[in-house]
């Protein structure tokens, strides 16, 4: 038998026909697998009823991974289409018989931040919580991780699990992206301990705001338990910080290393904005804790 160089069946309209009708003997003798099937499928000859074709070409060998000039597979081209959804859950089914492989579309969608193609592949089945061979991580972790919170939405919207709560946290946190982290984090099961000193750390007001609508203890205190979410606001001359940590019912005389309250840093740093305000929020400026403190030492007769 005579097979067709590649080019050949892609000009003539007779030879599609034929390769959907005698595929089998004709992809046999197909040199570029990948192309035909990118091609079938960019130039709409493969509808529904009328899969075979991409059947045969992966049987063949097709790779269903490969790319064109601008970087869309196969499936790229037929998911915008509805007259292709026979060949995108034949795609998918394709994919979930390969157990070596190392990612899936649904990993490639959330590392490329294109939600649309997300949404289509989950509307058609792909697994949401699928993890990948390489890192044994889901779609979210790569969506969240680089920070693209649209698709990171998508794959929220379709059930992902924020099973892996501090990794999934520390990739959210690692973006600096506050919408992303607060979205994270309301997800979550349940947050540490010292998650809102983290955001106070970060500088990361809508963070601890969302922290504090969770029910997070906003007198938190640092890993060593010895330092206040206040105190290193403070410290970091972070007035809104300091507004929304007492608003949110910090207490504004908590005591951190060495017994001294936020005041006391305000006052021996020179740090006069805080100092109004934390007095005004009810600090103590006369207080000293223990008998190794002096009276010169109380906030009052700092400077």
């Amino acid at each position: 038998m005579v097979l067709m160089h590649p080019t050949g069946i892609f000009t003539n309209p007779y030879a599609i026909e034929v390769l959907q009708r005698k595929k089998s003997e004709l992809v046999a003798g197909i040199a570029n697998t990948d192309h035909l099937l990118d091609w079938l499928i960019e130039n709409g000859l493969v509808s529904e009823g009328q899969a075979e074709a991409i059947r045969a070409l992966l049987a063949a060998g097709a790779h269903i991974y490969a790319m064109d000039s601008d970087s869309q597979t196969p499936l790229h081209l037929a998911a915008p289409h509805q007259s292709h959804s026979a060949v995108v859950k034949l795609m998918l089914r394709e994919e979930g018989k390969r157990a070596d492989r190392k990612s899936s579309f649904l990993h490639m969608a959330a590392q490329r931040d294109e939600s649309g193609f997300a949404r289509t592949l989950l509307r058609h089945g792909a697994p949401v919580d699928a993890k990948d061979g390489r890192r044994h991580q889901t779609p979210l972790f790569y969506a969240v991780s680089r920070g693209h919170i649209n698709t990171a939405k998508v794959l929220l919207e379709a059930g992902a699990q924020v099973v892996d709560g501090p990794g999934l946290i520390d990739a959210a946190f690692s973006t600096g992206d506050q919408a992303l982290i607060a979205l994270m984090l309301t997800q979550a099961r349940e947050v540490g301990p010292a998650t809102i000193f983290r955001a106070v750390e970060r500088d990361l007001p809508k963070v601890v705001a969302a922290l504090a609508e969770m029910g997070a203890d906003v007198n938190s205190r640092d890993g060593s338990g010895r330092t206040p979410a206040l105190h290193l606001a403070v410290m970091s001359d972070s007035p809104s910080l300091v507004h929304l940590l007492l608003e949110k019912g910090m207490d504004p005389n908590i005591t951190g290393a060495g017994e001294q309250t936020p005041l006391h840093l305000a006052a021996r740093h020179d740090r006069y904005k805080m100092v109004d305000v934390l007095i005004g929020a009810g600090s103590k400026p006369n207080s000293y804790e223990h008998s190794y403190l002096s009276l010169s030492e109380a906030p009052l007769f700092l400077n």
